[in-house]
């Protein structure tokens, strides 16, 4: 019984952490557009835009990646000191 309550407080977390995470990643994501609008139009423009759209896809990977190993080694942890 204990296991599952502590199971569903983390799986809440994850959810109250994605949450947050994805609402300061969309925060910062406005902010480089903003940025990047007032550039003068031109191929360094275009070629930035690549980048930083190349970087994004990344951070977003690595980021989602990592949350799911942290929820994953709780469960871990938590269920081994069950035993």
């Amino acid at each position: 019984m204990q296991l599952g309550v502590l199971v569903l407080a983390l799986i809440s977390c994850v959810h109250m952490l994605r949450f947050l995470s994805e609402q300061i990643f969309s925060e910062d994501l406005q902010e480089i557009v903003s940025l990047v609008e007032g550039m003068p139009d031109n191929e360094r423009k275009l070629v930035f835009l690549r980048e930083v759209i190349h970087s994004l896809r990344s951070l977003r990977t690595a980021a989602t990646l990592n949350s799911h190993f942290i929820a994953l080694s709780s469960l871990c942890a938590v269920s081994l000191k069950q035993v």
